[in-house]
C-alpha cells in the first residue's frame, strides 16, 4: 500500500539521520541524492490527485490556490513560564544550530511539516538538528474524508518522526475555514450542506475529541480555530454562530485539559496590521472573560520585503504589548519572508536576513513570545511557488536554500537565539 511504502522511505531516512550524527562520511552521500531547483506542481503533495483549494493560510499537505482576503483594557500580567523542557540534540560535528540555543531556554524553535519535503534525503538531519518543535497540521480533509472515516496515516508519520527527534509536537488547526472542510460536509453549497445547528455542532465535538484524544499527551498544543477574523462567512459561524470559537476549544480543554490551546490569526504581509491586531485581542479578551481556555494566540509572520512598513518591529510589539494585558502566550506560528522581486533589492537576502532576525529578537526579548514556527526548511518547497495567479516571482522565503543550504536569514535567527542565551552576536 502506498502509506506503507511512504512509512518505510521514512525509515531509511530516519537510519541515513542517525548515521549522518555518527560519521560525517555520510553527509556526502546525502548532498549528492538531493535534487536542485523548482519541484514539479505533482511533487507538491503526498496524493498527487489531490484537488487545489482555496484558503488564505497555506496547507503542507497540497498546493494553494491563493484569493485575496476581502479599547483600552485592563491591564493583566500572566506568569509566563517556559513551555518546553531543555533537550538538546547534539549538532553534527560539533556545529552550533538553532536547537543549541534554543533548548536550554526553553524557547520553541520550530517548522511546519511538510510531506513532500519529508522525502528529500537533505531533509531528516536538518529536521532533527535545528528543531525542537513541529507543527503537525490536521486539516478535516485529511484525517475525515468521509463522516465515519479516520485516516491517520499523515498524522502518525508526524508523529514518528517528532517522537524520535524529541521534538514539541503542536496540532491543528482543528477548526478551519470552507475550503478545507471535507467534500462530504458540502460547506461549498450556499446552504453549507443543509445542515442543522445541532448536527453541525455534533460533528464539530466529535472530530475535535476524536482527534485530540486520539495522539492524547503525544501532542502538547493545539491550535483550535485559524483565522476567525480572516476566514470569511465560515459555515461554521454561519450555522452555530460566533460561540463556534467557544465551543471548540471547550470541546479541546474536555478532551485533553492538559494540553495548551491557541486562536491563531493573519496580520498582512507589509507587517502587524494594528486594527485587525486590536479587533482579534478584543476578541481574546472577550471570550476568556467567558472562561474560554485560551492559552495562547498565534500571529502569523507570512511578510513580503519589497512592501513591508518599515514601523513593523514597532507593530508586533504593540501586539506584544496587547496580548500581555489580555494574558496570553504568542506564538509566531507561520514565518516566512518573500525576499521582493528579482532586482527590486540589490542585497534582498541581507535584507531578508535582517527581517528576520528583528521579528526573533523582539520575540526573544519578551518573555511572553515563547515559539517561533517556520513555514517550512527549504526554498524548495515553499507553498509560494503554488499559488494561482502568482505574484511571488522566485521565491526564496525561508532559512534554506533549495538544497538545505543555510542562507543569510538563516544566521539572522541564529544570531538572535545566540543573544538571547548570552553568547552575544553579531
Amino acid at each position: 500500500m502506498p502509506w506503507l511504502r511512504g512509512m518505510g522511505t521514512l525509515l531509511v531516512h530516519r537510519m541515513k539521520s542517525k548515521l549522518f550524527f555518527a560519521c560525517g562520511c555520510i553527509l556526502v552521500f546525502l548532498s549528492s541524492c538531493a535534487k536542485g531547483g523548482p519541484i514539479a506542481p505533482a511533487d507538491t503533495a503526498s496524493n498527487p490527485s489531490q484537488e487545489f483549494t482555496t484558503t488564505l493560510s497555506p496547507s503542507p499537505f497540497q498546493p494553494v490556490v491563493h484569493s485575496p482576503t476581502p479599547s483600552a483594557s485592563p491591564t493583566v500580567t500572566p506568569t509566563v513560564t517556559p513551555t518546553l523542557r531543555p533537550t538538546v540534540i547534539p549538532p553534527a560535528s560539533g556545529e552550533e544550530t538553532m536547537r543549541t540555543y534554543a533548548d536550554p531556554i526553553g524557547f520553541g524553535i520550530g517548522t511546519v511539516y511538510q510531506a513532500q519535503e519529508s522525502r528529500n534525503p537533505q531533509f531528516p538531519p536538518v529536521f532533527a538538528s535545528e528543531f525542537n518543535t513541529v507543527m503537525m497540521t490536521t486539516f478535516l480533509k485529511k484525517v475525515q474524508p468521509s463522516r465515519d472515516q479516520w485516516d491517520w496515516s499523515l498524522t502518525d508519520e508526524v508523529l514518528t518522526l517528532a517522537q524520535a527527534d524529541n521534538q514539541k509536537i503542536i496540532g491543528g488547526p482543528l477548526v478551519y475555514d470552507n475550503a478545507t472542510a471535507p467534500a462530504w460536509l458540502m460547506f461549498d453549497h450556499a446552504d453549507c450542506g443543509a445542515w442543522t445547528p445541532a448536527e453541525l455542532e455534533g460533528i464539530l465535538r466529535t472530530y475535535i475529541q476524536t482527534v485530540t484524544a486520539r495522539f492524547g499527551k503525544k501532542v502538547s498544543a493545539w491550535e483550535v480555530v485559524n483565522e476567525p477574523l480572516t476566514s470569511g462567512d465560515n459555515c461554521w459561524r454561519r450555522l452555530l454562530g460566533d460561540h463556534y470559537i467557544d465551543r471548540a476549544f471547550r470541546y479541546a480543554h474536555e478532551a485533553d485539559p492538559d494540553a495548551l490551546l491557541m486562536l491563531n490569526e493573519a496580520f498582512g504581509r507589509a507587517g502587524v496590521d494594528r486594527g485587525t491586531a486590536d479587533q482579534f485581542l478584543a476578541l481574546v479578551k472577550q471570550l476568556k472573560a467567558a472562561g474560554v481556555p485560551i492559552d495562547a494566540v498565534g500571529i502569523q509572520m507570512h511578510l513580503s520585503a519589497e512592501i513591508l512598513r518599515p514601523t513593523y518591529p514597532q507593530e508586533f510589539q504593540y501586539f506584544l504589548d496587547r496580548a500581555r494585558r489580555v494574558g496570553v502566550e504568542v506564538w509566531i506560528t507561520e514565518m516566512d519572508v518573500y525576499q521582493g522581486p528579482p532586482s527590486h533589492f540589490p542585497n534582498s537576502l541581507d535584507i531578508q536576513k535582517q527581517i528576520y532576525k528583528t521579528v526573533a529578537r523582539i520575540c526573544l526579548q519578551s518573555t511572553l513570545c515563547t515559539r517561533l514556527i517556520l513555514w517550512g526548511i527549504s526554498d524548495r518547497y515553499t507553498w509560494l511557488a503554488h499559488l494561482s495567479g502568482n505574484n511571488f516571482i522566485d521565491p526564496q522565503p525561508l532559512l534554506f536554500d533549495a538544497q538545505f543550504q543555510k542562507k543569510p536569514a538563516y544566521f539572522g535567527v541564529l544570531d538572535a537565539l545566540r543573544e538571547a542565551g548570552g553568547g552575544g552576536g553579531q
